[in-house]
């Protein structure tokens, strides 16, 4: 390339990194890919645009493969049984890609932190205090992946 260069396409892609987006001239320009945690494919169009109006264009298509395993478990061994004082518990998320958590949006007497997390962690839950008659429970979700998604699943009680 003779003239000033720009690439562009990276806009909302977070797992592509260019050594340069732009020059005069021929450059070598470094792309580094970051790990997958997820088992989709992702895919980013660069364009890179030559010329003092950028009137010369070619494309470059980046493609990564997802992790062709997602594993999920988490231990259940002792389930989450809080008292109606309420509390805090954890449970065991092993897995080796992302993972998100959650509970329905309906129970307001549940808190969970992290929600999200990538690889091993401990999912922390907090139950809120209970005045009523009779016991109340739900159910903890983590999925894992979004090709082939692994789900697990905790009953949460609490007793009155």
């Amino acid at each position: 390339c003779n003239t000033k260069w720009e690439v562009t396409g990276l806009s909302g892609v977070d797992w592509l990194e260019l050594g340069q987006t732009s020059g005069d001239g021929n450059a070598n320009v470094a792309i580094t890919v970051k790990e997958s945690f997820d088992d989709a494919e992702r895919t980013a169009l660069l364009t890179i645009s030559a010329g003092s109006t950028g009137d010369n264009t070619y494309t470059i298509e980046v493609n990564q493969s997802g992790k062709p395993l997602i594993t999920l478990s988490l231990n259940t061994s002792e389930l989450p049984a809080f008292t109606a004082a309420g509390g805090t518990q954890k449970v065991k998320v092993t897995c080796n890609g992302a993972w998100s958590a959650s509970v329905p949006s309906s129970i307001d007497w549940l808190h969970i932190s992290p929600t999200s997390g990538i690889g091993d962690t401990e999912i922390s839950i907090k139950c809120d205090a209970y005045t009523g008659i009779q016991d109340r429970l739900s159910l903890l979700t983590v999925t894992a992946g979004s090709k082939n998604p692994q789900r697990g699943s905790v009953v949460i009680t609490q007793s009155y």
